[in-house]
């Protein structure tokens, strides 16, 4: 009895796919635009100035646009491979204070003096990226709903990643500038009050981002348009940076022995597509 129930949805399965394959729309391939939005969490522990402070994890909200293309294949079920190539990025400023000792300039005794000064140590950071998916499709046969998996390609267009020192209180406090700034490359502002310590690129970056990616969709057609809303998740196969800076003490390094940096993308976007 069972065996004979079993077989019985089989058929009816088959005959459903293969009523919904003939009944399908065709078309030859679809071409349009894509954009949503992205939120890039940040997996990371990681500081290249030679310091005891650590960036640690973040999230950071941004939005995506480009265009999308999608060509069916003829393999019985519905399936397709879509492609989406387009821009995204995403800046933060990302701090943490601490009160310690520092030897800053004391106005009225013209002289550096040791005190406990409340600072904060931020990391200005800029993450550009053009990124290219190319996604198999397939739609399950009775919700038509669409799942994708596949890579994505990316270009690393712009990553500065600056960090700055600067002193909160006390609030007539100066740092003592140093002998040849130039030659560490510093760069004091707000009367002393503020270091920026590395400016420009992020150093031993990969300029091209591999990852895997996999998500779900669904296709709303209607007089030759297709509009298909969709969430994915994109997870890193190489890091941000190659190494990390090993110009430091032995006790600063070992601090910074789990240094890591990698960025996973949550997607929530729609694709507006013309039917040919």
């Amino acid at each position: 009895m069972e065996t004979q129930l079993k077989l019985r949805l089989l058929i009816i399965f088959v005959v459903f796919i293969s009523f919904e394959t003939a009944n399908c729309e065709p078309y030859n391939y679809a071409i349009g635009v894509t954009g949503g939005y992205l939120n890039a969490y940040n997996d990371v522990q990681y500081a290249y100035y030679c310091s005891c402070s650590l960036m640690n994890d973040f999230n950071k909200s941004s939005y995506f646009s480009g265009i999308t293309f999608e060509y069916p294949l003829k393999i019985g079920l519905e399936s397709s491979i879509i492609t989406r190539f387009y821009y995204n990025s995403f800046s933060n400023n990302y701090f943490n204070s601490n009160i310690f000792p520092i030897a800053i300039y004391n106005e009225v005794t013209d002289q550096n003096e040791v005190v406990m000064c409340e600072t904060r140590f931020e990391w200005d950071i800029q993450y550009t990226l053009l990124s290219l998916d190319i996604l198999p499709k397939i739609k399950l046969p009775f919700i038509k709903l669409g799942i994708f998996a596949g890579v994505s390609l990316n270009y690393l267009i712009d990553s500065k990643y600056d960090e700055i020192y600067r002193l909160i209180s006390p609030k007539k406090a100066r740092f003592p500038v140093n002998e040849d700034p130039e030659k560490y490359g510093y760069r004091y502002a707000d009367s002393n009050r503020t270091i920026f310590v590395t400016e420009g690129k992020i150093p031993y970056k990969n300029d091209f981002r591999f990852g895997l990616k996999a998500g779900l969709t669904y296709d709303f057609e209607y007089e030759g348009f297709m509009i298909s809303p969709f969430v994915s998740i994109d997870y890193p196969l190489n890091p941000v940076v190659k190494q990390i800076n090993t110009n430091c003490s032995p006790e600063i390094c070992d601090l910074r022995a789990d240094a890591h940096w990698r960025i996973i993308y949550y997607q929530a976007g729609i694709d507006l597509k013309y039917l040919f």
